[in-house]
């Protein structure tokens, strides 16, 4: 008895004690057989007394305060030998190998609910595992990469949510702004770990698109906005003076602008949201800054293939050098220059026309004018949350460097904020449109324009909560204005 109990202790400090108990002479049952029964998920009353304590029955004993607490003979009676449940564990280290509980070589491994024989491989999410023999049993080794979609962080975000299906998001808000009667352009809609104190106040999903993707995949190809410089981030902020005072409590470019603003793209693959976020601003800022007489949909494949100076194409790029390629040598329409989210070859040379590079011509009176690519002014940088908000409201969207933690992958719907647990992983910087701001429930929140597809998010947009300057969404934010050959009077001044 003695040495059973012994054992016993072994057990409640090492998941590795399971065999050890299972195999112990001075263990007489039966136990989980005696009850006739065993539990799927968790049951507590699926029990038998053992030791002066319980032993499970459940599907759950392995998993029961993080230390196996099953029966003698569970396995053998509930799963035939075999270990049928195996759980997921978070990855703490990218490269660590989770090794589920060994089972007799003649039965080969059961994971997952099914049975593999020995050399036989599986995926689980983003891991590749594979049954393999060692010391005479039969073990399912999986590698251990953080993946993408973490199926216990979307269980926390929307128990902590209140566990209710994702709200729609809210209906544009009816408001007005300068040029608001401009036209062109049609308008497309479509763990473990740290708890937060408050509950989330948004919802979380598995995407297809997603699922089997590492966390290393999502950052390296789904981002690729490069960390800015400390001398971009010295950049002098531009401030506006003499605007109104007032502010409204919501706004929306997409309704002061109903075609002008493009619509959402799916940047596939590639690392470039440098590139789409870039082209897009300059693409809303053409058609706005012109009432509507220039509409281009301009073309961010111009700037992957093109602006390849020290710039790294579907691996990363520099907002800053993007922008300086737009104002020095400017860009085609995406008509003629579609993107194909892969790296390619310059198809535009350095002195082009709109008329050589066989794209559609420009609104204009000069055939000069009409032939000019679509050229964009010096670029500048929005301080504070008020002069963003002006800004957007006085010339249309503008482009936000953000922090994308592991979780924003998995958002849906609702007012984002990335969850503590989710701090522990790397993260990878990213650039966005903010084109409207708004409040709920007393919690203001910027919109904004992803580049994932309409797929994603509340139809491609979400909302991140403002003012916090959360994921660092408030700290680099750029505008520039267009060289548009219809102009409309501004009645702001503004001071360098």
């Amino acid at each position: 008895m003695l040495e059973a109990l012994s054992l016993l202790l072994v057990l409640a400090r090492s998941a590795e004690a399971l065999d050890a108990i299972e195999m112990g002479p001075d263990l007489e049952g039966p136990y989980c057989a005696r009850l006739d029964k065993c539990c799927p998920g968790r049951v507590d009353e699926c029990s038998v007394p053992i030791l002066g304590t319980l032993c499970y029955c459940d599907a759950f004993c392995s998993n029961r305060s993080g230390t196996p607490d099953c029966c003698p003979d569970y396995h053998s009676h509930c799963n035939g030998g075999g270990y049928g449940y195996g759980r997921y564990v978070p990855a703490e280290r990218p490269g660590d190998v989770y090794q589920p509980p060994p089972i007799p070589l003649r039965d080969g491994c059961i994971f997952n609910g099914r049975r593999y024989t020995v050399t036989e491989k599986t995926r689980s999410n983003c891991n590749d595992c594979q049954c393999i023999q060692m010391n005479g049993r039969a073990e399912m080794l999986c590698s251990r990469d953080r993946c993408l979609i973490d199926t216990e962080m979307l269980e926390i975000v929307n128990r902590e949510a209140g566990s209710k299906p994702a709200a729609p998001p809210p209906p544009l808000p009816v408001v007005s702004g300068p040029g608001a009667s401009g036209g062109g352009r049609g308008h497309h809609h479509g763990g473990q770990g740290h708890h937060r104190a408050r509950p989330a106040r948004w919802t979380a999903t598995n995407y297809t698109e997603f699922w089997g993707r590492s966390l290393e995949e999502g950052l390296s190809l789904r981002l690729g906005t490069l960390s800015p410089s400390e001398a971009v981030l010295r950049m002098h902020p531009l401030h506006h003076t003499l605007d109104p005072p007032n502010l409204p409590a919501s706004f929306d470019a997409r309704v002061a602008w109903p075609r002008a603003v493009s619509p959402v793209q799916d940047q596939g693959w590639c690392g470039a949201s440098w590139a789409l976020s870039t082209a897009a601003v300059a693409s809303d800022r053409f058609a706005i800054m012109s009432l509507g007489h220039e509409t281009p949909s301009l073309a961010a494949q111009h700037l992957l293939d093109c602006n390849n100076r020290k710039q790294h194409g579907c691996n990363g790029g520099h907002l800053d050098r993007a922008w300086y390629f737009t104002r020095k040598f400017g860009l085609v329409p995406d008509a003629c220059y579609p993107w194909t989210g892969r790296e390619d070859k310059c198809h535009v040379p350095k002195k082009a026309t709109l008329d050589t590079a066989r794209c559609p011509l420009r609104a204009a009176t000069s055939r000069k004018a009409k032939t000019e690519l679509y050229r964009m002014g010096p670029v500048y940088r929005l301080a504070g949350e008020e002069d963003i908000m002006r800004e957007i409201i006085r010339s249309g969207p503008v482009q936000a460097t953000m922090r994308v933690y592991q979780d924003l992958f998995s958002y849906q719907s609702g007012i984002y904020e990335h969850m503590p647990m989710v701090e522990v992983a790397r993260t990878g910087f990213h650039s966005v449109r903010l084109v409207g701001w708004g409040e709920e429930d007393g919690v203001k929140y910027w919109v904004a324009a992803n580049s994932w597809g309409e797929w994603w998010g509340e139809r491609g947009y979400f909302r991140i909560r403002r003012g916090t300057d959360e994921c660092d969404i408030e700290k680099l934010v750029l505008a520039a204005w267009a060289h548009t050959h219809i102009h409309r009077d501004l009645d702001n001044t503004i001071t360098m």
